[in-house]
């Protein structure tokens, strides 16, 4: 693998909380070329990203950026990824989860820089883990699902021409995530063993921990002895190491003030610092890869507990600002400073997280905990003062970079339908229409399905941006092909014109599928669209060929 360390830590490695810790150097003691890893800042700067959904990054530009040009723009940003689901969520198509909206493309062309991905791989069954490394007792068909998804990921990523950070199963000992040690270290070897096959080289691992302070069992446990070690993928497939980081040294005035001191493991700070103490002793730089002051909402200027229960309206307090600055702010901030020989890349969630559906109390409980509003421009005080800080030295000048945000080659072979852009839904006044919709199948494939209620504006899916072929093979499924007009039919057009029209083939519908061979002439960079004139059909892929 390209991850070999120039400086390989000697000794034995701390890994329990309570062995001395290795002092750490001084930021002006640390050599320049300390990092032999991909995508390090170059003279010992840190970068300062933000996160974390589209909508979140927009606003921030909207209402900061565009605003004022002489604001410290961040060094890049961070959104968020899946390979279970809905594979390769918000880079083909916008999605909202309920965690606000994702849309890769839509990001990158607001913003310069890096590019942080969290990849969520959360399955209990860990059956994708088990897929993504080949696991045996995973059938073959799933192995082989899985692992195009990987390739495919880490293709879009490396033709993005940007630094990206790919956060692997990021919060691997979150207990919620509830990820085994086997398993995960097997899947994230195997996908740092396919970055470098892919020569994905601007494409760095992260290993982030959740640092979750809270008495966990089993492998879950950061205060345990050798708990690093239990999940650690090994030097070679680790380019840096991440870290959350929500709670400071006075995680105890608000976020934490509801819990019981028995169900505290240790303080905050005494796990962040376990995890950058290993990532000395192995040499790595560390990325605090997720980070807000949760349960203060900065434009109200009220704190609370993390742990609330129903809407924490009784639960919060008001707090000046220059208590929300101090007792989390300038912490994080003194803390990165003090840090800086290992910790080089820091991405703030930058959210109104009471607006978003997934993160909501409602009147009953909050089941994702009290996280309130992290977005600095809600607070002028807090975006002002972060301002200042952004003008430090420690911090990496953001880049404008010229040039196309993501790879515009003309594409050929296979292309999935289920990752190609489909219109809305329409209807008309009677609530007659159609629409077009990516969904699961039933062989853990996915497909397109085409839906359609009447005889005009028909549903469709395109493929942009396809290379010179001569055939265009069309694999669908399609059932109840003939209704009292006749048979059904779907059309074939390249770049809006109709190469042809024919009857749809009643597979039963899915996983039964047909393959269509067209020979048609594609020029390049063309759009292939398949639409729908008759019922319904299941658009699986079309496939190019020269």
């Amino acid at each position: 693998m390209h991850r070999g360390i120039r400086y390989v830590a000697t000794g034995i490695v701390a890994t329990a909380l309570l062995i001395p810790a290795p002092t750490p150097e001084s930021a002006d003691a640390a050599p320049r070329d300390r990092f032999d890893a991909v995508n390090v800042p170059s003279n010992e700067k840190v970068l300062f990203l933000m996160g974390q959904d589209s909508g979140t990054l927009s606003d921030f530009k909207a209402d900061v950026l565009d605003v004022d040009e002489t604001y410290p723009r961040p060094d890049g940003v961070t959104l968020y990824t899946n390979l279970v689901g809905s594979p390769l969520a918000g880079i083909y198509q916008p999605v909202d989860f309920g965690t606000g909206r994702t849309y890769f493309p839509e990001t990158l062309a607001e913003y310069d820089g890096a590019l942080a991905v969290g990849l969520y791989l959360k399955d209990c069954s860990l059956t994708p883990l088990k897929a993504i490394a080949g696991d045996p007792d995973v059938p073959p068909d799933v192995i082989q699902q899985y692992q195009a998804w990987t390739d495919e990921l880490i293709e879009w990523l490396r033709d993005t021409n940007r630094d990206v950070y790919l956060r692997i199963g990021y919060e691997f000992d979150g207990e919620w995530n509830c990820y085994q040690p086997a398993e995960y270290k097997a899947a994230f070897r195997h996908i740092a063993e396919r970055i470098d096959a892919l020569g994905a080289g601007r494409v760095a691992t992260v290993w982030q921990s959740a640092a979750w302070p809270v008495q966990v069992p089993g492998p879950y446990d950061p205060t345990a002895a050798g708990h690093w070690n239990l999940w650690y993928p090994g030097d070679d497939a680790v380019d840096w190491v991440g870290i959350s980081t929500f709670y400071g040294e006075s995680y105890d005035a608000y976020q934490l003030a509801c819990l019981p001191d028995a169900q505290l493991a240790a303080a905050p700070r005494v796990v962040q610092d376990s995890v950058l103490d290993f990532a000395r002793a192995r040499n790595k730089p560390v990325m605090i890869a997720e980070a807000a002051p949760q349960a203060y909402d900065l434009g109200e200027s009220t704190a609370g507990c993390i742990f609330a229960s129903g809407e924490p309206w009784d639960s919060r307090v008001p707090v000046s600002v220059d208590t929300i600055w101090s007792t989390w702010f300038a912490e994080f901030f003194a803390y990165i400073q003090d840090n800086r020989d290992v910790i080089r890349a820091v991405s703030y969630i930058n959210t109104d997280w009471d607006s978003q559906q997934h993160w909501q109390c409602t009147a009953q409980r909050c089941p994702n905990g009290y996280w309130g509003d992290s977005r600095l421009q809600a607070n002028p005080e807090i975006l002002a003062r972060v301002r200042t800080v952004l003008r430090e030295r420690m911090w990496a000048p953001a880049r404008r970079r010229p040039g196309p945000t993501v790879d515009m080659r003309p594409r050929s072979g296979v292309l999935e339908a289920e990752y190609e852009p489909v219109p809305a839904g329409w209807s008309d006044a009677a609530g007659y229409g159609g629409f077009a919709l990516p969904e699961p199948s039933p062989t853990r494939n996915r497909h397109v399905m085409l839906a359609n209620y009447q005889r005009w504006e028909p549903p469709l899916v395109q493929f942009p941006r396809v290379g010179r072929a001569s055939t265009v093979t069309v694999r669908y499924a399609a059932v109840d092909t003939v209704d009292d007009r006749g048979p059904l039919r779907y059309t074939l057009l390249v770049d809006g014109e109709p190469v042809g029209s024919r009857e749809l083939v009643d597979t039963g519908g899915p996983p039964a599928y047909v393959e269509d061979v067209w020979n048609v002439v594609v020029p390049n960079k063309a759009t292939v669209t398949v639409l729908l004139d008759g019922n319904i059909m299941w658009v699986d892929r079309i496939e190019i060929t020269r």
